[in-house]
């Protein structure tokens, strides 16, 4: 529907035009003289009527951005923005509570890596010099 007036508008003021009629002709020109004087005659009213046609467009234009915005004014602006402090309020508190068990788990996995690094190399060191063992045997 929005669309269709937003065509319809600007097109009935094109066709309405400026009030200046379309120059008419009666037959083919005869020569390229009377082709370029009717040519011109058409073009002539062609700035008019496309004013007339953007001046109606831009009206519409204009009145739909007033209406979208008193509408989101009185609808929207107070809830969206009180939505979007709430929604940063739980982005934020999301974010210092990971860092809270990030500060506390850290060490945790830290001690853990180190125990299991530990307890690997021990193993590869074992088993290097049992394999060295055999070969000096």
């Amino acid at each position: 529907m929005l669309g269709f007036v937003l065509v319809l508008k600007p097109m009935m003021a094109l066709s309405q035009g400026t009030g200046e009629p379309i120059p008419s002709f009666t037959g083919l020109p005869e020569s390229l003289g009377d082709l370029k004087t009717i040519l011109d005659r058409v073009w002539a009213t062609f700035p008019g009527s496309f004013k007339a046609a953007l001046n109606e467009a831009m009206s519409v234009w204009q009145k739909l951005y007033q209406w979208f915005n008193n509408w989101w004014q009185s609808h929207f602006t107070f809830n969206f923005d009180a939505w979007v402090k709430l929604t940063w309020q739980r982005i934020v508190k999301l974010f210092f509570n990971r860092e809270v068990i990030f500060n506390e788990e850290l060490p945790k996995e830290k001690n853990e890596m180190k125990t299991s690094i530990d307890k690997d190399l021990s193993g590869y060191w074992n088993y290097l010099w049992e394999k060295f063992k055999k070969i000096v045997e």
